[in-house]
């Protein structure tokens, strides 16, 4: 579970550090709200795990392979600066609402 919780932060990381700037407009805001929400997901679930139960870590790692994904994507889609500077900072903002 530790590699899997290091491998999270890892995968956090990298989404977060994709991207910043003022105004984001609502697509950007969109795609950052999906990318936070699978993030959110996997800290919920990398918090409440522990029992080494294999269907938890079947779930994460479907989510993790989520998030690589939706990163990839996003590199992509927003692979100027400037892009990349609100794509970053509508991501912190959306990252705040996690639990």
């Amino acid at each position: 579970m530790k590699k899997l919780f290091y491998y999270f932060l890892a995968v956090l990381f990298s989404s977060s550090t994709l991207i910043s700037c003022n105004g984001t407009s609502s697509a950007i805001k969109d795609d950052a709200k999906k990318l936070a929400e699978l993030n959110c997901k996997m800290q919920d679930m990398t918090q409440k795990s522990g029992s080494g139960n294999l269907s938890d870590f079947s779930e994460s790692m479907k989510l993790t392979s989520e998030i690589i994904q939706l990163t990839l994507q996003m590199n992509e889609k927003y692979s100027s600066a400037q892009d990349n500077e609100k794509f970053n900072k509508a991501l912190a903002e959306a990252m705040k609402d996690c639990n």
